[in-house]
């Protein structure tokens, strides 16, 4: 029981309050946490556009920038 506890309060996102965790909550970490999560979302919005548009016409310099965008997380 004692592990359950331990990964619902410090591992699993939960959706009522905005898939983080419990302990993120608690810590006042949610608006960090989104703005991270925003960042990394218009990132990837950039990059796909720019995709789109023929700015990144090599595969390999989009998969690099893929795990530069991945590991930054």
């Amino acid at each position: 029981m004692e592990g359950y506890v331990e990964h619902y309060n410090n591992v699993r996102l939960n959706s009522a309050i905005g898939y983080i965790t419990p302990k993120d909550m608690l810590a006042g970490h949610q608006q960090e946490i989104q703005a991270e999560r925003d960042r990394k979302l218009e990132a990837a919005r950039e990059q796909r556009k720019n995709r789109r548009q023929g700015c990144v016409t090599d595969e390999t310099d989009y998969a690099l920038s893929l795990v530069n965008l991945l590991l930054d997380s």
